[in-house]
């Protein structure tokens, strides 16, 4: 059987950004279009950002990890609101 969506997703974003010395957040940018029969059905641009606890490459891995573990969470709520059967 063949689906009948297409889910393309384009990340935009995926950073660990250093605001001053002693700060920095994780930001994760995507944009996410539902394609149906080459017609787009619905589009979304998807921004989060996290701040780490310490301005150092583990702090920040843990939360790109965290924004992502997000991302995917509102993608599905995106996904299960736009999906008819």
């Amino acid at each position: 059987m063949r689906a009948g969506y297409t889910l393309r997703l384009e990340l935009e974003e995926f950073s660990q950004v250093f605001d001053a010395a002693d700060s920095s957040r994780a930001v994760l940018r995507l944009r996410a279009s539902l394609i149906r029969q080459r017609g787009i059905v619905a589009q979304q641009a998807f921004s989060l950002e996290h701040a780490a606890a310490a301005p150092n490459a583990e702090a920040g891995c843990a939360r790109l990890i965290a924004a992502s573990d997000d991302a995917g969470e509102m993608l599905v709520d995106w996904l299960a609101a736009n999906i008819k059967n």
